[in-house]
């Protein structure tokens, strides 16, 4: 590949959900890598998420030519950033944080984090910030966006009014997981407070990185979709999340 690409890494789809927000700023050559064989993420321990990230950048890097790496995750980003940097010091990576900064830089004073097992575990505690651990929800949304099935629906539908339950007394709502951004159009139906997450704050922070190797003068980017565990279906099922997240046209049907 003689093409420089913009590298991002995820266990599944719920990176798209940044990647969207990237390209309706910027245009950018992007290789998304779904690490789907060891999906998902928050249910790995932190030394087992440090060592598969360490062994995907690896071997990318001996088969392109990476001008910077997107962990649009943040189960993977709270574990493993700082191990990963160290690891490879002459790499540039940007990481994807649940926005609890920025919660109560806008002035919030009840927030609930939702998130995985994991970025749970690495979230400094504050005396007003409420947190939930969910298991299932990000590995649940998978198999929602990828196959919309009655009963994939009925499960996300549970997911959301399981935390509808925790919401109570809190002003906002801190999405955790870039899988859960993916449906925030549907949460936001079912639960109507302030929501958060950190894709915005990503895809300026790209923007501000890699400008310079923005494509100038078009209004397609180019991504290619690569999976750690082959399924030749999924290449096209996530160009049409991506297509229809861009159009605003997710839907629990």
């Amino acid at each position: 590949m003689n093409k420089e690409y913009l590298v991002f890494i995820d266990s599944g789809v719920g990176g798209i959900s940044t990647l969207a927000v990237l390209l309706k700023q910027n245009k950018f050559n992007v290789l998304y890598f779904a690490d789907n064989k060891y999906a998902p993420y928050g249910n790995l321990s932190r030394k087992q998420i440090q060592n598969r990230l360490k062994t995907i950048i690896s071997r990318l890097k001996t088969n392109i030519k990476p001008f910077g790496f997107v962990f649009a995750c943040n189960t993977a980003t709270t574990s493993s950033i700082s191990f990963i940097r160290k690891n490879f010091p002459g790499e540039i990576f940007i990481g994807t944080e649940p926005a609890v900064n920025l919660v109560f830089k806008l002035g919030y004073k009840k927030p609930l984090l939702i998130a995985t097992p994991q970025t749970i575990k690495q979230i400094k505690s504050r005396k007003t910030l409420f947190c939930l651990s969910l298991e299932s929800f990000a590995k649940n949304i998978e198999s929602f966006m990828t196959n919309k099935t009655v009963y994939n629906s009925y499960k996300i539908l549970k997911d959301i009014l399981y935390i509808k339950r925790h919401v109570k007394g809190c002003d906002s709502l801190i999405l955790g997981c870039t899988h859960y951004a993916l449906i925030k159009p549907i949460i936001e139906k079912h639960i109507q407070i302030p929501m958060l997450d950190g894709n915005n704050g990503v895809a300026r922070e790209i923007s501000r990185k890699f400008g310079s190797k923005a494509k100038p003068n078009t209004n397609k980017a180019s991504v290619q979709f690569i999976f750690s565990k082959d399924s030749a279906p999924l290449k096209e099922i996530y160009k049409k999340i991506l297509n229809q997240i861009l159009a605003n046209q997710i839907n629990l049907c």
